[in-house]
């Protein structure tokens, strides 16, 4: 066990402890702590409860405090928000013993707050007088075991110094295990907790090489014997995974906020003279799949955005824009960047059998549909999984970026099969997933069959999918659709380049699909950078004449706020600058023009909606 005894020296080795608890010394720095978060941490009902927001010592008093997934105060205190979901695993935790169960498995999607939830489960347990060993970054015990687990143990009996002095004594991770067999003889059960355990699975990509892993979980199994273990992770953890085929004891935890959780998010996201409409809340949710991370990065551009701009005169007026800027952030940009690695890295593993299972597991997971046990290996279980067999995507954001790689790498057929019309008519009860669904099948029957531009039914090439400006090709009539979700508040772009006279004319069509009004201003958006988008997409290409059709197609024109019109030249100044959009004219038209069948489909979503209501 060489490698894993080693030990850094130095500064180093104290990376991340406050100066001023080091300087106190080691006993007491960390008795001082458990007697803070007896005194401080309240009662389950009151951190089950989603109103009540508490600020707690963090129970770790080790080197290596987990930086990337907590946030703390200059007093080493982190921030955590009542979760109704912690008395159900709290019950869990605390019927290990019966029916023989010694271990628990905690396992979910990315970002849905179990590290935090972890840390006041600790929190609670040393307030209750058990005994807990909190290892908050199992990742530190392929690298450095002994040492790590031993300030762990530390705080464990910062109140018993004859434990203390024991465990003074140990010099290694064998003395460690026969300190654990002993403190178990003397009538006392550890509560050991390790995060991010999917460090230890044999399979990991960690930085600590495959033996090296297998020698911790050993050692762990060996330590852990007449205790409790309890394991938490996100995505592929294999130990869970082992222990649920098992019929073993597993908490999941997919999903995000309940909806008294959600309530007081918006509460606390409120902004003075700025009004959220109904479709922007639903819409926001649908895409975070209410997920903590996700909401927090939200929140913070909200906050941003909303504060740099000038009040609404009207509710909603700037949402289209907001969503966009949100989607953008790097919290969200990142979630496609790891949906597109995992499935790559799946394929390349695997090869070109591999490439079109992964592809069916994925549709699946957008469309609901079943997941067979031996498929169920292709699920990531961060964004993309599975619940009563049915394959499920863990938020909006995750269906989009999902749906973008299957439309760049399947093909856009994919998405007019009688499946994906099918679903148009079973989402009816929830308005922004049925936007997608009908966004997804009209570009790619457009795609596959054209539509009708200025009473000619063109047929297009599609050049490219891009999450960029588009460049604007040679060939005529083009269409772009945008990888990244709402690029700009558009769903699409057709070149079309025509001679009249003798004049070579560039038409641009935008396109947007709509049954909601918070896609209202996405004129606006789109022409707000304008003068670059004109640049990249017309280039030195010498056109006598440009025009700009801005084309809504939307569920019902004679209801829709804007109606077909020639729009003269406008400037604006937001935030100091001054923006030009061009000229241009607004063209509407149906959903059932494009697709007769989806209008079909969408009447009778709205039907089994309002079914669902009464």
């Amino acid at each position: 066990m060489d490698e894993i005894e080693q030990e850094e020296t130095g500064n180093k080795h104290r990376d991340n402890i406050w100066p001023r608890e080091v300087a106190i010394g080691r006993e007491t720095r960390f008795h001082i702590l458990l007697m803070k978060i007896k005194e401080e941490t309240p009662d389950a009902t009151e951190l089950s409860n989603p109103r009540e927001s508490f600020s707690l010592p963090f129970p770790f008093c080790g080197s290596r405090r987990p930086t990337d997934r907590f946030s703390w105060d200059r007093e080493g205190r982190f921030l955590y928000y009542g979760r109704e979901v912690f008395e159900n695993v709290l019950s869990k935790v605390m019927k290990l013993g019966e029916y023989g169960y010694q271990e628990l498995y905690i396992s979910g999607s990315l970002g849905c707050g179990k590290s935090y939830l972890l840390g006041v489960l600790v929190c609670y347990l040393m307030k209750i007088g058990k005994r807990v060993v909190y290892a908050p970054d199992a990742r530190w015990l392929d690298e450095e075991c002994f040492r790590y687990l031993q300030d762990c143990l530390y705080l464990t009996f910062a109140d018993d110094s004859q434990i203390l002095q024991v465990l003074e004594k140990c010099q290694d991770l064998q003395d460690l295990q026969i300190f654990a067999n002993d403190v178990a003889e003397s009538g006392i059960t550890m509560y050991i907790f390790l995060d991010q355990a999917n460090a230890l699975d044999d399979e990991s990509t960690g930085r600590a090489p495959a033996s090296v892993r297998a020698e911790v979980s050993l050692f762990l199994a060996r330590f852990s014997y007449k205790h409790f273990l309890i394991q938490s992770a996100s995505g592929n953890f294999k130990m869970a995974d082992l222990a649920r085929l098992a019929q073993e004891n597993v908490a999941k935890m997919n999903g995000g906020l309940t909806e008294k959780e959600m309530a007081v998010w918006w509460e606390g996201t409120k902004v003075e003279k700025h009004v959220w409409s109904a479709s922007f809340k639903e819409s926001l949710e649908e895409l975070t799949g209410r997920n903590p991370v996700l909401l927090h990065a939200a929140a913070a551009v909200i906050k941003w955005e909303v504060l740099e701009s000038e009040p609404d005169t009207e509710p909603g007026q700037h949402e289209s824009e907001l969503l966009a800027n949100i989607c953008r952030c790097n919290a969200w940009e990142d979630v496609t960047a790891r949906i597109y690695k995992y499935a790559w890295d799946y394929i390349a593993s695997g090869g070109e059998m591999e490439q079109k299972r992964v592809f069916e597991v994925m549709e699946a997971c957008v469309l609901e549909e079943e997941v067979s046990r031996a498929d169920r290996a292709v699920l990531d279980n961060q964004y993309f999984s599975t619940k009563a067999g049915l394959g499920q995507c863990e938020s909006g954001l995750a269906r989009r970026a999902i749906t973008a790689f299957l439309r760049r790498h399947a093909g856009g057929d994919l998405f007019v099969s009688q499946k994906w019309y099918n679903m148009i008519e079973y989402v009816g009860y929830n308005a922004s997933v049925l936007g997608f669904f009908i966004e997804q099948v009209l570009l790619s029957t457009i795609q596959k069959e054209g539509m009708f531009l200025n009473g000619v039914n063109q047929q297009f090439k599609l050049v490219d999918t891009f999450d960029r400006i588009p460049e604007n090709s040679d060939d005529s009539p083009v269409l772009y659709i945008p990888e990244a979700w709402n690029h700009r508040s558009i769903d699409a772009i057709i070149f079309s380049v025509s001679k009249i006279e003798g004049r070579q004319i560039l038409t641009v069509w935008p396109i947007q699909i709509a049954i909601n009004q918070h896609h209202r201003d996405s004129e606006v958006t789109f022409f707000a950078d304008w003068k670059k988008f004109s640049v990249k997409t017309i280039g030195s290409t010498s056109y006598d004449e440009i025009r700009i059709v801005f084309l809504w197609i939307v569920e019902e024109p004679t209801t829709f706020p804007y109606k077909e019109e020639s729009v003269p030249e406008k400037r604006r100044f937001t935030r100091g600058q001054t923006y030009v959009a061009p000229a241009y004219v607004r063209k509407v038209q149906s959903i059932a023009s494009v697709s007769e069948k989806v209008g079909i489909k969408l009447a009778q979503a709205r039907k089994n909606g309002e079914a669902l209501v009464r």
